[in-house]
């Protein structure tokens, strides 16, 4: 049964977190519960995941490294957590360019759908042109 973007079931033994990866979506494993990460895109070291199902308001997952952004849609605003500064500064130029993208594959993803892909960040590319 999904709930928030988790599946609970008593099939899944409990064992350390481990994550297997299937296809470009990662599915991570623990204890009596399982969930997986729709990869949007990736550039420059910054990976772009969704969650099926994810609360409001609509936003992205930035990760860099062991860093990690919740970035609103809307006002790209970091929600929670954080990014080195130039990574940041990546994904929201990203963001920016992908706007009508992101709302899409938001509309997906918390309705438990596949959101797709949308293409990375090229190198030189700036707000607004592309």
């Amino acid at each position: 049964m999904w709930a928030g973007g988790l599946l609970f079931g008593s099939s899944v033994p409990p064992i350390d977190q481990k994550t297997l990866v299937t296809g470009n979506i990662p599915v991570i494993l623990g204890a009596s519960w399982r969930y997986t990460l729709p990869r949007l895109s990736s550039f420059l070291g910054v990976v772009i995941y969704m969650y099926f199902g994810d609360h409001s308001p609509p936003h992205f997952h930035a990760r860099y490294g062991k860093h990690e952004a919740l970035i609103a849609i809307g006002s790209t605003k970091v929600i929670r957590g954080a990014l080195p500064r130039p990574q940041l500064a990546l994904a929201v130029a990203w963001a920016l360019l992908n706007h009508h993208a992101l709302i899409k594959a938001w509309e997906l993803a918390v309705n438990h759908k596949n959101p797709g892909k949308i293409p990375p960040l090229r190198k030189g590319e700036k707000k607004g042109k592309k």
